[in-house]
């Protein structure tokens, strides 16, 4: 199909040979070329992401060639006449904390978000706090909140958790529990799959919760939702026991109580 990438890879018409390289070493930077491509388009793909798990592969480019050897992205990515740059992303995932009006916590100090990994086996898993200062956030002001954090150095195929361990005053869970958190693992890209939002009472989106997969370079960005507290009632108590008379009608006679 036209402008679908094909599991068949572009022949070297020189030499007959597939267009393909490897990275056999540990390196920071590596250069490869490929000698003899013709005008065409073309997917730039990683069929495997690197040894170090720490890191996903790139995503595919799509390019096409001209017949002088220039070069055309069809999508955003650093790129000079004759070649493209790709980066092996580092798995990670952002963190806002706001409200359900989209405002940033205020009084957010009181609020801390960790980042926990999940081990053990189905139905006998434990969570465990990530070390390192990245894997704790203590959220500074409504600015940061709104701005969010990154946890980085996820690695790929764990589970992992972030988890509010304290709301601020004036504050509720939006999921209306003692506790809040979002599951989810780490894919072949270094982005969040599988999220679990446990949202409970509360909706996905605006309400509760959120995941969102945003950007060109795919930035995973998850929300932790606080409801703001707002408006206030008015009750009065009264003894239940004089609000009907001896023949079960309706009286005038109310009794408050305190307490």
């Amino acid at each position: 199909e036209a402008g679908k990438k094909t599991e068949t890879k572009a022949v070297n018409p020189f030499t007959g040979s597939a267009f393909t390289n490897t990275i056999s070493v540990n390196c920071s930077q590596a250069d490869l070329k490929f000698f003899g491509l013709p005008a065409g388009t073309y997917v730039l793909s990683e069929d495997s992401p690197p040894d170090n798990t720490a890191y996903g592969k790139f995503k595919d480019v799509k390019f096409t060639m001209d017949i002088y050897g220039h070069v055309t992205l069809s999508q955003p990515t650093s790129a000079t006449m004759y070649s493209i740059r790709v980066k092996d992303p580092a798995g990670s995932v952002t963190v806002k904390k706001l409200d359900q009006y989209g405002n940033g916590v205020t009084g957010a100090t009181q609020a801390t978000v960790k980042l926990q990994v999940r081990s053990g086996t189905e139905g006998n898993y434990t969570w465990t706090d990530v070390a390192g200062d990245n894997a704790t956030w203590t959220v500074g002001s409504a600015e940061e909140a709104t701005t969010g954090h990154t946890f980085t150095g996820l690695d790929r195929s764990k589970t992992y958790r972030v988890v509010e361990t304290a709301v601020p005053t004036g504050y509720r869970t939006a999921n209306h529990t003692d506790t809040q958190s979002i599951e989810f693992e780490i894919n072949e890209y270094g982005k969040a799959t599988d999220v679990n939002l446990n949202n409970g009472e509360a909706t996905n989106g605006t309400s509760g919760n959120n995941y969102l997969n945003v950007g060109t370079d795919g930035t995973s960005t998850l929300t932790l939702r606080d409801e703001l507290m707002v408006g206030h009632g008015q009750f009065t108590k009264y003894d239940s026991t004089l609000l009907f008379d001896e023949y079960g009608s309706p009286t005038d006679e109310k009794k408050t109580l305190s307490g």
